[in-house]
């Protein structure tokens, strides 16, 4: 009896190899596939006022397994929980390194759009700083970008200005901090 061919199989098996291989090579390419987290900035003198808005499916990559991962069952039954996160990830640094307490306003659930991605649900967050008259402040923010490393928080000022961005350093293991700009004197 002859033996018979395996070359038609190793083919196949080549083929479908040559196929995952390129296909893996792509996935980065789509590892992010959802808008950044974008910080707004408002400042005056007395005050400074946060509006943080990020994905829910980011979101949920971040938040401890016990979290919900339903986006409405999130927002309705853990306000607490989730002010108590952001509070824990986002911070203001006065000269000299002390802190400004950062309070943790309105949490709610909007329905949003991007043209890449489509309909997505994002949460948006609201904070509020005290603040003593015209001194620098620097702004850490680690929320998300603590779990999901290729995720950045896009901060601008409440006219549309790119103050800039902030990134997770997995080398530090820390956010680098932002420069915030004086308010203006009146």
């Amino acid at each position: 009896m002859r033996a018979t061919s395996n070359r038609p199989v190793a083919r196949l098996i080549a083929a479908v190899l040559l196929t995952l291989t390129l296909l893996g090579g792509a996935a980065p390419l789509q590892a992010h596939p959802m808008p950044d987290t974008e910080i707004t900035v408002g400042r005056n003198a007395q005050t400074l006022n946060l509006v943080i808005k990020l994905p829910m499916s980011e979101l949920m990559l971040a938040l401890p397994p016990h979290y919900p991962r339903d986006a409405k069952a999130l927002i309705g039954s853990n306000q607490r929980d989730l002010r108590a996160y952001f509070a824990a990830h986002t911070r203001l640094l006065a000269h000299g390194g002390r802190t400004v307490p950062v309070t943790i306003g309105s949490i709610r659930l909007n329905r949003e759009h991007d043209p890449d991605v489509g309909n997505y649900a994002e949460l948006e967050v609201r904070a509020t700083a005290r603040i003593a008259g015209h001194v620098p402040l620097s702004l850490v923010y680690d929320g998300v970008l603590h779990r999901v490393a290729n995720h950045r928080a896009i901060v601008r000022d409440r006219a549309g200005r790119l103050l800039g961005v902030i990134r997770f350093s997995l080398a530090a293991k820390a956010a680098t901090p932002l420069p915030l700009p004086l308010a203006r004197r009146p």
